[in-house]
């Protein structure tokens, strides 16, 4: 039997039965995903094992050692009956051999909820995959999200992936969305390569939305490289928590006030007052993605008000469980396209809609000023016109 390679495929040639056949080999995509126990450093490194003193070590390192190799085993249940003194040098043993996973971190932050711990307050996950590709993760982030059983923050970014409709309604039942920012590949980007998520999608995905009371803790909401337009933003207007919009699109309206009707609620960003700009940090390769997003989150909830009397809602005080999956942020453009960031505001505090009334109440004032002027020449008496009939 020999083996040739053939227009990059594996021929097998059988000398004995004269068969000719191809072999071809696929990936398996494993049920239980990677990620969920993956962490960046090793929990069995011989050096930590060594007593930093003279002679074996005390009980109570052999007993924290020994808590780290079965952290995984040990249930929330049992953990929370551990003093958060103990707890601490576990959890400090795991930061210091970069030893966290989402399901060990699921753990503590569950039975030590009531903490204020820096290392219990945020988790960070990062899932790279090839521009273009499908959203395969996805179900799977969806899973080990909601089996998570103490109350926390997600910030969810998809960068530069193929998205569906059943994307979309898939991103719906994450539970707890603080932030949401879906970037679609814009490689040779077209209306019809986002399968069909345009402003009628949309519409319909933010009603069902609101009918399943989805969604209920969003405050960023960032849409990129899509075909929509700002008429979105009037769907957006029922999301009760949602307070700061990016749209960047290709078929934007030029001038950005011409597109806000002022009923929906919302305002251009106008961040340059205190020296936040969020579309140049987009394009920052120095700011991660997590750091972004929290940015953001920090952002609508400090200085964006969400009712008329100007009060802002406080920082909440949940664990937050930060997601980057995709490709990197950052690539130059292939297609010349439009940014816009937006607000949420009171309607009497909307600078467009104090423009719009402005200039409608100047157009009218012009009118009446008009006068009809008729030329001497063509100018008859009121008897001599009704002589002529």
């Amino acid at each position: 039997m020999t083996l040739q390679y053939w227009r990059g495929k594996k021929r097998g040639y059988d000398e004995l039965s004269g068969q000719v056949y191809e072999e071809s080999t696929a990936s398996v995509r494993p049920m239980i995903p990677r990620w969920l126990t993956r962490s960046r450093g090793r929990r069995y490194e011989a050096k930590e094992y060594k007593s930093p003193g003279p002679g074996a070590a005390s009980l109570k390192d052999i007993a924290i050692r020994s808590a780290v190799l079965h952290v995984d085993n040990i249930p929330p249940e049992v953990l929370e009956c551990v003093p958060w003194v103990v707890g601490k040098r576990i959890a400090d043993y795991l930061t210091r051999t970069e030893a966290w996973s989402l399901k060990t971190w699921g753990v503590f932050a569950t039975a030590y909820s009531e903490e204020e711990d820096p290392i219990l307050k945020q988790y960070r996950i990062s899932l790279r995959a090839k521009a273009g590709e499908h959203v395969h993760e996805l179900d799977p982030i969806l899973k080990q999200i909601s089996v998570l059983s103490f109350d926390h923050i997600t910030n969810l970014s998809i960068q530069r992936l193929k998205f569906t409709q059943s994307v979309f309604i898939i991103i719906l039942k994450i539970p707890n969305l603080g932030v949401l920012a879906l970037t679609h590949n814009q490689i040779g980007a077209d209306v019809g390569d986002s399968e069909d998520i345009n402003d009628n999608f949309v519409k319909k995905w933010s009603r069902l939305v609101v009918e399943e009371c989805r969604l209920l803790k969003l405050k960023v909401f960032i849409l990129r490289h899509f075909a929509l337009t700002s008429c979105i933003l009037d769907y957006f207007s029922a999301l009760p928590a949602l307070l700061l919009c990016n749209i960047e699109s290709w078929i934007l309206d030029p001038d950005p006030i011409g597109g806000i009707n002022p009923r929906w609620g919302w305002d251009l960003l106008d961040g340059a007052e205190r020296n936040w700009d969020p579309e140049k940090m987009w394009h920052l390769q120095t700011i991660s993605t997590h750091t972004l997003l929290s940015k953001c989150y920090k952002y609508a909830i400090t200085h964006i008000p969400c009712t008329p009397d100007n009060t802002k809602p406080a920082m909440p005080k949940s664990p937050v469980l930060s997601i980057d999956y995709g490709a990197l942020r950052y690539q130059t453009m292939a297609r010349k396209s439009r940014s816009i960031w937006y607000n949420r505001v009171p309607l009497t505090q909307s600078v467009v809609a104090a423009q719009q009334a402005k200039s409608a109440s100047v157009a009218p004032q012009n009118r009446t000023e008009r006068t009809r002027s008729i030329r001497s020449e063509k100018q008859i008496d009121l008897g001599e016109f009704l002589g002529s009939f």
